[in-house]
Order: C-alpha cells, then sequence, then structure tokens
C-alpha cells in the first residue's frame, strides 16, 4: 500500500476547507458530477452509515468495474474538525488501491499505519465498500470528509477527481443515550475456585429497545491482584467472566464493566465479597 502517494494526490487537486452543513444521522447520501474524472476513477455517489461501533463508506464508481494498478482511492477524515492540524487538514485516511487498503493516521507531515486495524474493503459492481471500527478514528461525534480518486504514473499524477468538487462533506453520528439495567451475578463453584459471571442489560433510553451491538470491557480486581475476565455482548447484554481463585475466596471483589455503543458508555460498578 503506497500510503505515501497520498500527498501528490491530496496536494494536486488543492482541497478547498469549505466544510458543509451537519448531516442527518444513521445513512447519508452524496453526490459528485458524473464525467469530471478524466482517466481517474470517476466518484458519483458516496453512502456513509452508521453502523454501530463501526462506520461504512459505499463508493460507487461511474467508470470502473475494475480497479486498476494505477489506481488510487484516499478518504481524508477531519475527526477534530481543525484544519489547521494533521496532513492537510486530515487526521485519518483511508487508502485503496488494487493490491489492498490501509487506515492511517496523520502525524505530521506524514501518515502512519494504525495499529491493530480492522478495517474491510471489498469493490463490487462499480462500487467500493470500506468499513472501519470507529474506534480506530477516536469515537468521534460527527467528521468532515473528502475523497480523490487517483490516476497515478511512475509516482506521476494523470488524473483525479476530488468529491466533493469543492469543500468537504459533513457527518454526525445519531446521539443516543443509554440505560443500563442493575448489575446481577451468577456463580460457578469449581475445584479451582469460583466462577462469577456478572451482567447488566443494555438500552436506547428513548426507546427502550435493547442496542444490537457494543463493546465491552470489564476490570476486576481482589486487593492488589488482577483477575482475567473475558466479556461478551449479546442480545442486549454485556457479560463479564472470571475466576476467583481458592486463595482468594471470602475477600472483596471490585472493579467495573463498561459496555460502549455509537460512542457512548454505560458502566456498573463491581463490588462485592467472593
Amino acid at each position: 500500500m503506497h500510503v505515501a502517494r497520498l500527498s501528490i494526490a491530496f496536494a494536486a487537486v488543492a482541497l478547498a476547507s469549505l466544510a458543509a452543513g451537519p448531516a442527518l444521522a444513521g445513512s447519508k447520501s452524496f453526490s459528485d458530477p458524473a464525467g469530471d474524472s478524466l482517466s481517474a476513477p470517476d466518484v458519483t455517489s458516496v453512502v456513509v452509515s452508521d453502523e454501530g461501533t463501526s462506520l461504512r463508506f459505499a463508493v460507487t464508481l461511474a467508470n470502473r468495474t475494475t480497479v486498476a494498478a494505477d489506481n488510487y482511492l484516499f478518504i481524508g477524515m477531519n475527526v477534530d474538525r481543525n484544519r489547521e492540524n494533521g496532513l492537510f487538514g486530515w487526521d485519518y485516511v483511508a487508502s485503496f488501491t488494487a493490491a489492498g487498503h490501509a487506515l492511517s493516521r496523520a502525524n505530521g507531515t506524514s501518515l502512519q499505519l494504525v495499529a491493530g486495524n480492522t478495517s474491510r474493503a471489498s469493490f463490487v459492481n462499480g462500487v467500493l465498500t470500506f468499513s472501519l471500527e470507529r474506534r480506530f478514528i477516536g469515537n468521534p461525534a460527527a467528521f468532515d470528509f473528502a475523497l480523490v480518486a487517483s490516476h497515478l504514473v511512475g509516482g506521476v499524477l494523470q488524473a483525479a477527481d476530488p468529491a466533493p468538487n469543492t469543500g468537504m462533506w459533513s457527518y454526525a453520528f445519531e446521539t443516543v443515550r443509554l440505560r443500563a439495567g442493575p448489575l446481577t451475578r451468577s456463580l460457578v463453584a469449581t475445584a479451582s475456585g469460583r466462577t462469577y459471571t456478572v451482567r447488566f442489560t443494555v438500552a436506547d433510553a428513548a426507546t427502550g429497545k435493547a442496542v444490537a451491538s457494543a463493546s465491552v470491557s470489564c476490570r476486576v480486581q481482589v486487593g492488589t491482584t488482577t483477575l482475567k475476565a473475558r466479556v461478551k455482548f449479546s442480545r442486549g447484554v454485556a457479560s463479564c467472566t472470571f475466576t476467583v481463585p481458592l486463595r482468594l475466596v471470602r475477600s472483596r471483589v471490585t472493579g467495573a464493566i463498561q459496555a460502549r455503543h455509537r460512542g457512548v458508555a454505560a458502566s456498573r460498578p463491581i463490588a462485592f465479597t467472593a
């Protein structure tokens, strides 16, 4: 992945810094004129979708059924909405070529690949789909973005299609309030100790419906000893399972379990005697 060539493409098209108005929540469509790309991929529409803990871009390239080796597509995201920092104002850049895809973070005047990135990309029937977990771009409430589809030969820009042609588009995630149910606890006694599972329900406070997805974290201690924990989220329930060894039975267990949905966290404290 030649992310270093990003500077060539972005500098050459000289994207303006005017931002669009705030976007609606959920999925939102953006359009760009057809036939303005010359030999570069022609971006005609972009659909951005909020998928809970993930974000998805669906980019239609009107003049491509396959992506050639000398075609590059970049999605620049300004998550702090400050055009004075990052690289050309972008804090994160998703890049796509026939060879693969990447997610990078701006570090001064260069890009560094985001560690642990789990993004996914595909190109089917002229539509490039790029999905990434929101946590890898800092869980912003909203962000500005623009695309550059380019045709480079030997590092020399032949043509490019910035989308939008001037300015940027803006997207805002749906704002949610979470309602955390009471913490419950179950116990299974084993030869090595006592295995506990603590759990609580997570619902949308406005509708009362269980949320479909959430990332779960759990911290459990007995005195100064940190216990290993397994977390899970299923059918609106966040759970954390851990074992208190026999030598620590009848000691005080403390900690917390947290579920995060669309950048909003709900948590419950853990405190009981094993």
